[in-house]
């Protein structure tokens, strides 16, 4: 083996790994899981990938300490980073008529965990900006701000807009906007998530602990009008809560835990979607196309900084209280194309979310 001329030597077997062959195998043996789909090729391509990693970040599909699919979510990410299908990476703004429109970037997106200081980072579109005015309700927002004399720390302020799941087209129950980046001056974000909710006429459900956002609203007198009042998770939904903030749900023990269990259903929930002509039946975690957003999700622990986390689950928060307050809109349907009827399948996913409160749903 060390080419060393020997006689002792010579008779040592040593066995040698054969690496190149080995890759090559454990490559074919992930590709052939992949073409099984469904849950039975997920489930053995993460038995290889985690029994024999061929990735640094194979090492990390464990859910030991997760409440979160984690392994699903590190495949979810391995599947957009192999499509390239990362969004669009853009800065708004705003002419003098009121019509928003986006500029291209090549800025690098905040990497997760964020290293601290500032960055101004673009935003990730992954629809199109509306032609025109949305319905109400149809599209929410979730923000959740960083300390603002933290500067040195791995907070940043993460903002999200969510396409409700009513099943009207594939972007329903999933995010068609986010950004996380921490600017100077702090008002760079602020302009770009006010710009933003008014392109997908969104309404913003944020934790209240910080005010940076309402102050900023305030100045232009609209806060009343974008920010979503606060209410109690605890009642039936309808009571507005008594708390001394106006706008927003405050980090209370039992408000998180309460969010990340709906955010744990939503990842965990089966959804059908449309692809290539064919129905395949996807988890919620297949849903989500923000890489940063998988990577908060694939470490989890409960000690982490997770501020996608917090944004994302700002916006299921408020899907739920629209969806027992019967707000989300009802979209006609073409009675001509029965080809585009939503399948009773498609409402699974809220169904499992939200229960199933005996009521007749509205939400088609």
């Amino acid at each position: 083996f060390l080419d060393v001329e020997n006689e002792e030597l010579s008779k040592i077997n040593i066995h040698t790994t054969n690496w190149k062959n080995n890759t090559e195998l454990l490559l074919e043996t992930i590709a052939n899981a992949k073409k099984i789909g469904g849950s039975k090729g997920k489930l053995l391509e993460q038995q290889k990938r985690v029994q024999y990693p061929i990735d640094p970040e194979d090492c990390f599909m464990s859910t030991e300490g997760n409440i979160f699919p984690g392994m699903e979510a590190q495949l979810r990410k391995n599947e957009i980073l192999e499509s390239g299908d990362t969004g669009k990476k853009v800065y708004l703004s705003e002419d003098s008529l009121g019509k928003i429109s986006y500029t291209l970037s090549n800025k690098d997106i905040a990497e997760y965990p964020h290293p601290g200081g500032f960055i101004d980072a673009p935003a990730l579109m992954f629809e199109e900006l509306p032609e025109k005015k949305p319905v109400d309700y149809l599209y929410l927002a979730g923000f959740d701000d960083y300390k603002q004399d933290e500067s040195s720390t791995d907070s940043i302020g993460a903002f999200y807009i969510y396409k409700v799941n009513i099943g009207s087209d594939e972007w329903c129950g999933r995010i068609v906007f986010s950004m996380a980046t921490r600017p100077d001056p702090r008002d760079k974000i602020y302009r770009q998530m006010f710009l933003a909710m008014k392109a997908y006429n969104a309404k913003c459900f944020m934790e209240n602990a910080d005010s940076g956002f309402k102050e900023y609203l305030d100045r232009k007198r609209v806060a009343d009008f974008w920010l979503v009042e606060s209410f109690d998770f605890k009642s039936d939904m309808t009571v507005k809560s008594t708390g001394r903030r106006k706008y927003g749900w405050t980090p209370t023990v039992q408000n998180i835990s309460f969010l990340k269990n709906l955010l744990k259903s939503y990842l965990t929930a089966e959804h059908t979607i449309i692809e290539d002509g064919e129905e395949r039946v996807v988890l919620g975690v297949d849903l989500v196309n923000d890489v940063a957003l998988l990577d908060e999700l694939i470490t989890y622990k409960p000690d982490n900084n997770v501020d996608r986390i917090t944004a994302f689950m700002s916006c299921l928060g408020y899907e739920y209280y629209a969806f027992n307050n019967y707000m989300l809109p009802k979209l006609e349907r073409k009675k001509e194309n029965q080809e585009n009827k939503p399948k009773k399948q498609e409402r699974t996913m809220m169904d499992r979310m939200f229960g199933n409160s005996g009521r007749t749903k509205k939400y088609f």
